[in-house]
């Protein structure tokens, strides 16, 4: 059920009126960043191809789940262009604000499979901005332009995530072992495990969805079944942690951290079939 459903209720009910106002005490309780590269040849020198959607894709989600949450979310930071690299989404102390900031990350761009090039053993996000410094990357596999799933190890305690959304290629294929080993104390890691197709209307469904506080799993599922726009099949892909399967953003299991995978919490996942269009 979504969170506009809920509120409609509490308007015939004045006690659950005194209790959602007990319970909100905080007007930003949620944080949210994104990341997002786009002109990967036109500036990068990148041998992918560019990619204009992917920044449309985030600032669409990131603005509607502000807006749908009724200005409970917080944006804490929304890094595009050459003004994103992998710090964005990869956990550590930095000086900007990182995913380990926010509730909610979401990445937009190219990834990459393992075994794309001699030597890449790991799905990757892809970045052509390597750091403020460094703008460009030379070779596609440089380490700095890609934050391997050995690098994602995310959710730690002491860091404030809890969800992680990519909308890019192969980031979740079983091709890589280390695919599910990122999940190191969130609750829903989501992503694809093939090729996908960047249609911004799904950053708008999907943040449209979760402010409405609706269930996180299905709105993924659902709505980039009705948006991805391939002319191939895709698969997208959840992976959660067993008591997470019902998470909206108002109301999460774990407040105190999942176990990573390998611990006592039981993991499990969910691929959706998306029929080529």
């Amino acid at each position: 059920m979504c969170k506009k459903i809920l509120k409609t209720m509490t308007i015939l009910i004045v006690v659950m009126i005194t209790l959602v106002n007990f319970n909100n005490t905080n007007t930003y309780a949620i944080t949210a960043g994104g990341s997002s590269e786009t002109a990967y040849n036109t500036e990068g020198k990148c041998e992918c191809k560019d990619l204009s959607t992917s920044t449309m894709l985030v600032t669409n989600f990131l603005n509607r789940l502000k807006k749908y949450s009724d200005s409970e979310v917080k944006i804490k930071f929304n890094y595009k262009g050459n003004r994103a690299w992998e710090q964005d989404m990869k956990p550590g102390t930095w000086v900007n604000d990182s995913i380990d900031d926010v509730n909610i990350a979401i990445f937009c761009g190219h990834g990459f499979a393992a075994n794309r090039y001699p030597g890449f053993s790991h799905n990757a996000l892809h970045y052509y901005t390597l750091n403020s410094y460094t703008q460009f990357h030379k070779k596609e596999t440089e380490d700095g332009a890609n934050l391997t799933t050995t690098e994602a190890k995310w959710g730690k305690k002491g860091t404030s995530t809890r969800w992680v959304i990519t909308f890019t290629c192969n980031f979740l294929n079983t091709i890589d072992p280390s695919y599910n080993s990122m999940m190191q104390g969130i609750n829903i890691m989501m992503g694809f495990s093939s090729r996908m197709y960047i249609n911004p209307r799904c950053g708008t469904a999907l943040g449209s969805d979760m402010g409405l506080g609706c269930n996180i799993i299905d709105a993924f599922l659902n709505d980039n079944a009705k948006n991805q726009l391939s002319d191939e099949d895709t698969y997208a892909k959840v992976i959660y942690a067993e008591k997470a399967r019902n998470d909206t953003i108002y109301n999460y299991a774990y407040p105190n951290k999942p176990d990573p995978i390998g611990g006592t919490t039981k993991y499990y996942s969910i691929t959706r079939k998306i029929p080529a269009n």
